[in-house]
């Protein structure tokens, strides 16, 4: 409880904290240096809840400028390495963090992050990531702004309920009055599709706060690879009476929120059969507000 609130980060719960080195207090002035470990901590947040943390740094203090070299943050069964700067001379502290990725567990971070908790329930994606992070914030999470750059790699082999992932990320993200996932360019292969997007999705609409939509092209030769995903939007409880039976290519551009997602684009697929008529033609499917049609 006591660094939560050095750190106004009131959602700061359990763990261990050792902290050693030296301090001189001179002319009013406070200096220290040292090491310091973390285990176990907990730490809550609506936009990310990571899970326990583990945690070394080397640290200097000076002048209400706190400098963390050489950190390691352990967590999702990876690590993130590199430094962090905190302010603590203004309230709520301000904070910035620049880190190089490494063997973060894909379905961990997704599991982690409430907005894409949607693809772990449904597709049930499987990976590891690498790549850099920079983010400043203030508080807990709060003003954040980060600039993100990620590789996916699957595993060798995956259990058959699992939905194994290649790929790249690379953008932004942003929590303001509400958070903004922009990619720059994104691709993502599975056994049998690829997926790019480009653009971005908002967590909720604001009058201020245009919705910039976020364009997609999926290539399958397995629709079945994305029909839970599209099942979970879709708000019939009859699920979607679709049965595809050649290649698919879908492009198309997904706006409005995440609770309230609007997604149209051109269907092009062959042999298909829909509420049990077979055909093969170009289909254009729309979609509002989650209602696939």
């Amino acid at each position: 409880p006591t660094l939560a609130r050095v750190f106004a980060v009131r959602d700061l719960h359990t763990g261990t904290v050792q902290i050693e080195g030296q301090a001189i207090y001179r002319r009013g002035k406070f200096y220290a240096q040292g090491r310091a470990k973390a285990r176990q901590v907990t730490v809550l947040s609506p936009l990310l809840i990571p899970g326990p943390l583990e945690a070394r740094t080397d640290y200097t203090f000076e002048n209400s400028q706190l400098n963390l070299t050489n950190l390691t943050l352990s967590a999702w069964g990876g690590a993130a390495q590199g430094t962090l700067q905190a302010n603590l001379a203004v309230s709520p502290a301000s904070f910035h963090l620049s880190a190089q990725l490494h063997q973060l567990r894909l379905e961990d971070a997704l599991r982690a992050v409430p907005p894409a908790r949607l693809l772990t329930n449904s597709i049930h994606p499987i990976g590891a990531i690498d790549g850099t992070l920079s983010a400043t914030w203030s508080g807990w999470l709060e003003r954040l702004k980060a600039t993100f750059d990620l590789t996916f790699h699957a595993p060798a082999s995956a259990p058959r309920n699992l939905l194994p992932i290649n790929g790249f990320a690379r953008g932004t993200l942003e929590d303001e009055r509400g958070w903004t996932l922009e990619l720059a360019q994104a691709q993502f292969q599975t056994p049998h599709s690829t997926l790019s997007a480009q653009g971005a999705l908002i967590g909720r609409a604001e009058p201020s706060r245009p919705s910039l939509p976020l364009s997609l092209r999926l290539v399958t030769t397995d629709f079945e690879e994305w029909r839970p995903l599209l099942q979970s939007l879709a708000t019939t409880s009859e699920g979607i009476p679709l049965v595809i039976e050649s290649p698919v290519e879908f492009s198309g551009r997904l706006a409005g929120t995440y609770t309230q997602p609007s997604l149209e684009g051109r269907l092009q697929t062959g042999r298909f059969q829909y509420h049990g008529w077979t055909d093969r033609k170009s289909t254009r499917l729309n979609s509002s507000h989650a209602n696939i049609s």
